[in-house]
């Protein structure tokens, strides 16, 4: 039988996730990326501090365990405490929520600088042996009755029988397969993304680069659409902080973000800036000393009705991307990937099955996603109030339903989540169906 061949569009942690869970079904795969994601299977990047902490929570940790991916990542990373303080922008009016562990042991929430997860993922593809082609950049595609055609900007067209959109929230791959029904993002805002060294003393400052004992906090200006948000990975005594404005009146899509090559001047600039806004002043020591600053744009992709177009499929930020506000980018990629993992599991002949296995990742991934993204939005909305007054009942209102679950000692239903139910409850439907 010859061998179902499959290109994925995007070497991102998505596109690699995808890759590894095809792979190692059996088929043939290769990721093309406009970059040189060669350092990604560079093992001198697992000791570097570039990029920022994120948070794998429960689901998506359940995903890497079915891709044999858990160990790694546990290694590579530092388990967060249970409570979550939230604060008014001053570090005033703390509110607790606890994070309750789903599972015990492992499966719980897990901080790592993005740098050393997409490493773990790029070594991955190449031991399972994916290939990742560097300078890829892909322009357009043309599907056929026996597969797919991909043309790149270097002139090359490749041929393959299936191909996975893995090209982030613009992808080219979705306005292509999608023309112009196809979603386009919403802008929500602009941010900045810092590196810090925990327990390092700031010079000329009494106060060291630490701001609570927290591995998470988040300080909240509802009224003007501003947050800072903090994450702390003791085990490598790195921190890391955001700095969201979605205050649109002032601020323009069009504004030209690049990395910045005059860091404490960029950082001074922004120390000042969160100074203004009132932050503790360990927080504006913590961004003054910064180590890394990456500006960032906040995007938000209207729901799709299908996350596949003929012999071609969408995953991650290419299907899905949302506002980061619950942290869920990079889970929802997992997750993606353990569900096609698992399909192909049950429909092992990819190349003629794909559409029913195209139709059933639907029924699974499409009502979970636009969940998601209805309550990332419904979050930054809370961030964002019209007057005192809402900003007020805001508050009240999450005071009361944090002590409640506190006090139940409610799960998170987003984080508890099994990916794996759902499929078994579809593949099981599916066979019912058929059978009758």
């Amino acid at each position: 039988m010859v061998q179902t061949t499959v290109l994925v569009v995007g070497a991102g942690m998505a596109g690699c996730l995808a890759a590894i869970a095809i792979k190692k079904r059996g088929f043939s795969v290769k990721i093309y990326d406009m970059y040189d994601p060669g350092a990604i299977a560079d093992p001198q990047v697992l000791g570097g501090v570039s990029g920022g902490l994120m948070g794998v929570y429960s689901n998506g940790l359940r995903a890497l365990d079915r891709l044999d991916l858990l160990d790694a990542v546990v290694e590579a990373s530092a388990e967060a405490n249970a409570a979550m303080p939230f604060y008014l922008m001053d570090g005033s009016d703390q509110i607790i929520k606890d994070d309750i562990s789903p599972v015990e042991g492992v499966l719980d929430q897990r901080f790592l600088l993005r740098q050393k997860l997409h490493a773990i993922l790029g070594l991955a593809c190449g031991k399972a042996g994916v290939q990742i082609l560097a300078r890829k950049k892909f322009v357009s595609l043309t599907q056929t009755e026996e597969g797919v055609w991909a043309k790149f900007a270097d002139g090359d067209t490749v041929f393959a029988d299936l191909l996975v959109g893995a090209d982030g929230i613009h992808s080219a791959v979705r306005r292509c397969v999608f023309g112009e029904s196809a979603k386009h993002p919403t802008f929500w805002g602009i941010g900045y993304m810092g590196i810090y060294k925990l327990d390092k003393e700031v010079p000329h400052e009494e106060v060291p680069l630490r701001i609570n004992s927290h591995s998470r906090s988040l300080y909240t200006d509802p009224l003007r659409a501003i947050s800072i948000a903090t994450v702390n990975n003791e085990k490598d005594k790195v921190g890391t902080w955001i700095i969201n404005d979605m205050d649109k009146s002032k601020i323009s899509e069009d504004e030209n973000w690049r990395p910045y090559s005059d860091l404490p001047k960029e950082s001074k600039r922004l120390a000042i800036i969160v100074e203004e806004w009132g932050a503790p002043k360990a927080l504006v020591s913590c961004v003054r000393n910064a180590e890394r600053i990456t500006p960032v744009s906040l995007y938000d992709l209207p729901d799709l009705p299908s996350l596949h177009s003929g012999r071609v499929l969408l995953v991650g930020d290419a299907g899905h991307g949302t506002i980061p506000t619950m942290g869920q980018g990079v889970n929802m990629a997992m997750e993606d990937a353990g569900v096609l993992f698992d399909l192909l599991t049950v429909y092992p002949d990819f190349g003629k099955d794909y559409a029913t296995v195209f139709k059933l990742f639907d029924k699974i991934r499409v009502p979970r996603v636009h969940h998601i993204a209805a309550e990332s939005r419904a979050i930054a909305k809370r961030l964002n109030a019209s007057t005192p007054l809402r900003a007020k009942f805001i508050r009240i209102v999450m005071r009361i339903v944090f002590a409640i679950k506190n006090q139940r000692k409610s799960v998170d239903k987003i984080v508890a989540y099994d990916y794996r139910s759902d499929v078994i409850k579809t593949v099981d439907s599916q066979f019912a169906a058929a059978s009758t």
